[in-house]
């Protein structure tokens, strides 16, 4: 189990606070250069849609996620460009869909491990089932349904970071209150908590899902053991907690 430095003089919450952001620091992928590019020019009042363009453009994985994402908004606009869909979205529901875009760009690559890709099987998994839900509900933004959808396992991931190469237990890994309590019990946190931390680091809307009608757990059981770090060159720098 991770902990933190506990006193009688520090306020826990204070104390708490501390603990998870060294936790997401050391154990949380950076944003490529192109993605903050893109929140830049997002978060521009005027919104220069040629940067926007142009940042995810220098990624074609990553534009090509996004347009994938983004088609579901409407399916009659298949040809749409990448500057049609932006205006089409908005700034907020264009950069969700661009934040669930580089995470699948991370996890699911020909290169990613089987604990990653596994993963990103849960997520799109979550991802289709809450669409579905979404286009019943007649929802003006069905994109962001299968986004949240994909970006619910987000708290996962620092914790598989975590757990290299040592840990060769998956009984936690996956959503269920049962995996929950495991991650509790090993980590002092779980990927509920880190997820809804994660969101406001990434600054995407607090979105609320019901996942009653969504897929908690990633099937077969797999080992997380590797040779290799689970991101790589994209993991920041590690300390000591």
């Amino acid at each position: 189990m991770i902990s933190y430095a506990d006193t009688t003089t520090a306020d826990p919450s204070h104390m708490r606070t501390m603990f998870l952001t060294g936790l997401l620091l050391d154990h949380l992928m950076p944003f490529p250069r192109p993605l903050q590019q893109l929140q830049n020019a997002l978060e521009d009042p005027s919104t220069d849609l040629q940067k926007a363009c142009s940042a995810l453009e220098a990624d074609p994985l990553l534009a090509g996620n996004f347009l994938g994402i983004a088609r579901m908004a409407e399916p009659s606009e298949p040809n749409a460009t990448l500057d049609q869909w932006i205006v089409l979205l908005g700034k907020q529901r264009s950069w969700a869909v661009a934040v669930a875009a580089f995470v699948l760009t991370q996890i699911d690559g020909e290169c990613c491990l089987p604990v990653l890709k596994r993963l990103a099987a849960l997520g799109r998994q979550r991802g289709v089932a809450a669409l579905e839900l979404a286009l019943l509900a007649e929802d003006e933004a069905p994109e962001q349904a299968y986004a949240f959808g994909v970006l619910s396992i987000i708290g996962l991931l620092p914790l598989i970071d975590i757990a290299y190469p040592e840990n060769d237990n998956a009984a936690w890994i996956g959503l269920s209150p049962e995996a929950m309590a495991r991650q509790r019990e090993q980590f002092g946190t779980d990927c509920q908590e880190l997820s809804h931390w994660i969101s406001l680091l990434w600054r995407l809307p607090l979105k609320i899902q019901d996942s009653r009608a969504l897929p908690e757990t990633l099937g077969p059981e797999y080992s997380t053991h590797t040779k290799t770090s689970p991101y790589r060159l994209l993991v920041m720098p590690q300390r000591t907690m």
